[in-house]
């Protein structure tokens, strides 16, 4: 095992920096121990997640053994995209009105346990493609006699480093899809809430909602899936800790009000969402959208389920 896992960016023209993660066995971080104090306190205080609010319920998926804590979206209709006098870092061009059909999200992403999970009985070859870049030290997984499973005291943070492919295998794998950009807006601002950011537009209080870099959020680093609370609707981290993948192909916004909008005609790339623990809070809004191509991995870029009902 190596000494110290090291992370390098190279995409989303960020500055070249470095990010150290220390597996378990050696010197944690300040905050490290504070979120496992913390963590440790709210288990023997029994606390747990507040209720979504609204017409939100919670429930949990079980498939092949796993079981995937899920919220149950109601429908509506918000405006997507950045609305009209935003002047922000990362503001769009556009907005328009989408009216949503009900579904259920993950209340958080895929984490290294659960995907660890899949690797061990699919394999890692998706659709032609790696599922994951083994090659990497940014990769909490390990693999021995075909067997996989997370570094130690990394089991319940969010998976990276999984290609669009690799994503999509486990989704259908556990009888899910991805959300399309829509939803996961959606999503992110709870409908007709319009939240700038997952939880809130009071920029005073994103820390208690986002993991981005600079925030006084109590993580140095990427923090574990669900850390953070969650917005009014049960659903964690929709703003910083990871880029998460969507279902849509990149295109421009359409002129006009949709219902469930579904991206534009197939062709590379795909649209990603959210920002990341390593990106500015601007860059983490509700609205904020990137793209990269399926086969693409990267230590910034996580993903998280939906369920349909058809």
């Amino acid at each position: 095992m190596r000494a110290r896992y090291s992370i390098i960016a190279a995409a989303l023209a960020l500055p070249l920096l470095v990010v150290s993660l220390a597996p378990a066995g050696e010197p944690r971080s300040t905050s490290d121990l504070k979120e496992a104090a913390r963590r440790a306190e709210d288990e023997a205080r029994g606390r747990r997640a507040p209720p979504p609010r609204g017409n939100a319920k919670a429930f949990k998926h079980r498939a092949h053994g796993l079981t995937i804590a899920m919220i149950e979206v109601p429908g509506g209709t918000f405006l997507m995209g950045s609305p009209p006098g935003d002047d922000s870092e990362w503001a769009l061009d556009s907005s328009f009105t989408v009216t949503m059909s009900g579904f259920s999200m993950a209340a958080h992403g895929v984490t290294n346990a659960q995907y660890a999970a899949f690797l061990t009985a699919q394999g890692n070859v998706c659709s032609g493609y790696r599922c994951v870049d083994e090659t990497t030290d940014s990769l909490m997984l390990k693999e021995s006699g075909g067997r996989w499973t997370p570094v130690s005291g990394w089991e319940d943070f969010p998976v990276a480093e999984v290609s669009w492919y690799g994503a999509n295998g486990f989704a259908q794998w556990v009888g899910g899809q991805f959300p399309t950009e829509a939803q996961w807006e959606y999503a992110c601002r709870e409908g007709a809430q319009q939240n700038t950011w997952s939880g809130t537009s009071d920029e005073t209080a994103v820390h208690r909602f986002a993991n981005t870099k600079g925030l006084a959020d109590g993580h140095d680093g990427l923090a574990a899936a669900g850390a953070l609370e969650p917005n009014g609707w049960g659903l964690h981290d929709l703003s910083g800790n990871l880029y998460e993948w969507t279902s849509d192909w990149k295109a421009d916004y359409p002129k006009g009000p949709v219902t469930d909008p579904t991206g534009g005609p197939p062709g590379e790339p795909r649209i990603i969402r959210n920002g990341s623990f390593v990106d500015s809070t601007n860059a983490s809004r509700c609205a904020t959208r990137w793209d990269r191509r399926s086969e693409e991995t990267g230590y910034f870029m996580g993903f998280r389920i939906v369920l349909v009902k058809r």
